[in-house]
């Protein structure tokens, strides 16, 4: 992506927060952009919004023009608004690494025998409930592989929504639709073993598209994953490495601490935004919109090109604020990218992947665990 391409990206950007389109962002359109584009309320400063637009405020007219705006998005100063911001909301964690307050994640239950057993109940209560029209991939399921319908799995998705039972229904509901889009109906009641389900996608699973750290995760018990976008210039399909993703996703969630506690991600970029698979990365968002029972923590980009920065930069202003905790960018020496990333209890050389200079290995990749 050069400065060109990024320029577009910034200009669209600049259209979702001019909210009355008359070519200008006031004050109260900088502060309702950087709060509510991703559906998450949060407030900033009056006196901080202020700084910022007066910053760039050119021609000391009051609001940011296109170019003006343009520019604080090729700024830096937009990522340190952000971080003094995330400072000022983590002081009241005290010393103490809270990740979950961090990542602005909804606490971790404490999980008793009464509280699964009466949870599992109410989950197929409100499962039964629903008109069987809004529900025929889990009821396919249900009659073709009831053994992979059992509590342990839908405990997986209980878990995922921290034990809110119709959310965990809902997603229940869209997953086994997913699954039956994603294998087809031939295998999509199979086991997800390379023996069933995942059978003809061997190679792609055995490559390092997504692959899970075996034994080793964050000090919270977060599954460490790793994303290797530089084989999206190889020779497998869209499809394959989606079907690598989907089953990856099951290594993930079959480790009891992951499906407690969620993942972080690793990505290793692409050189060049040309050499990447957009409809690919695209389809692969339907994995954020609650249609499988992962919790997602966070995503590091470590020694990311130009590009990825500005991708970045576009997704922080449109996620909003609670999903923007979940985005990093971590650049520099080894030293400064450990320092970056202790903030997230990753900031040692055993928690980072090796293609980063880190002792993290990823081979052989880890197995899946589960009955799903």
């Amino acid at each position: 992506m050069n400065r060109a391409e990024s320029q577009r990206a910034f200009q669209d950007t600049f259209k979702s927060f001019d909210v009355d389109g008359n070519g200008t962002i006031d004050l109260e359109e900088l502060g309702l952009g950087l709060s509510k584009q991703g559906g998450d309320s949060h407030s900033f400063s009056a006196n901080a919004l202020k700084d910022l637009l007066d910053k760039f405020d050119a021609n000391n007219n009051g609001v940011l023009e296109k170019d003006e705006f343009i520019n604080l998005m090729h700024s830096t100063e937009l990522d340190d608004f952000f971080a003094e911001d995330d400072a000022e909301a983590n002081k009241e964690n005290g010393p103490a690494l809270d990740l979950e307050a961090v990542y602005k994640l909804t606490p971790t239950p404490e999980e008793t025998p009464t509280l699964i057993e009466e949870k599992i109940s109410e989950f197929d209560k409100t499962l039964a409930e629903i008109d069987p029209k809004k529900k025929i991939g889990c009821t396919l399921a249900q009659e073709k592989c009831p053994d992979l319908c059992e509590e342990d799995f839908k405990l997986v998705f209980l878990r995922s929504e921290v034990f809110q039972v119709e959310l965990a229904v809902n997603r229940w509901i869209k997953y086994w639709d997913l699954r039956l889009k994603v294998l087809g109906a031939e295998k999509a009641f199979l086991p997800m073993t390379i023996e069933g389900a995942m059978k003809g996608s061997e190679k792609a699973i055995s490559s390092s598209y997504m692959t899970v750290a075996e034994g080793v995760t964050d000090p919270d018990g977060r599954a460490i994953v790793l994303m290797d976008y530089r084989e999206e210039t190889g020779d497998l399909s869209d499809e394959d490495l989606f079907k690598a993703m989907f089953y990856h996703l099951h290594v993930v969630v079959s480790n009891l601490s992951a499906q407690k506690r969620g993942a972080v991600f690793f990505a290793k970029c692409l050189d060049s935004y040309f050499d990447g698979r957009p409809k690919l990365w695209k389809k692969s968002s339907i994995f954020g919109k609650g249609a499988f029972p992962s919790r997602f923590s966070a995503i590091h980009f470590v020694k990311p090109p130009a590009f990825i920065k500005v991708i970045v930069k576009v997704m922080k202003l449109l996620v909003g604020p609670k999903l923007r905790n979940r985005i990093y960018v971590h650049s520099g020496s080894m030293d400064e990218i450990l320092e970056s990333l202790s903030r997230y209890g990753l900031g040692s050389k055993e928690t980072l992947p090796a293609v980063f200079g880190g002792d993290l290995s990823f081979s052989p990749p880890a197995k899946l665990t589960l009955k799903c």
